[in-house]
């Protein structure tokens, strides 16, 4: 087994030398920059008000949002619900902690290993 004898070589050739089948065009969905959510991420159920860390986001347009996360959720995630709450596009935005100042690129990181904790401001910042 495994070996191919001329028969199937001829026939693969013969294959790939067939015209494309026409018909519709297959739907392969919206062009990959063009997602403001991130889809992969989900965006979790809030803590209770003792539990998981509180966070402060200083959005684009001088706004400011307030929610709740556990320190196990991925940066994904908070992108995920700012993403909905705010209609921020993170293809072209991305979280920062305010101080000290740093960048969070890893959307699949934990908050807490960014070392995001209870009451961290961050901001939406340009560029990715």
């Amino acid at each position: 087994g495994g070996e191919l004898d001329d028969a199937d070589v001829a026939r693969a050739v013969a294959a790939s030398l067939e015209p494309p089948p026409t018909g519709p065009a297959p739907l392969t969905g919206s062009a990959p920059d063009s997602e403001p959510v991130p889809t992969r991420w989900a965006v979790p159920e809030e803590p209770g008000e003792h539990e998981g860390i509180a966070l402060a986001f200083r959005i684009p347009g001088g706004g400011r949002l307030q929610r709740r996360f556990r320190a196990t959720d991925a940066v994904g995630a908070a992108e995920a619900w700012l993403a909905g709450e705010a209609g921020i596009d993170f293809a072209r935005h991305s979280l920062t902690v305010t101080f000290p100042r740093r960048r969070l690129t890893d959307r699949g990181a934990t908050l807490g290993e960014c070392g995001v904790g209870d009451k961290t401001a961050l901001s939406v910042e340009s560029g990715r």
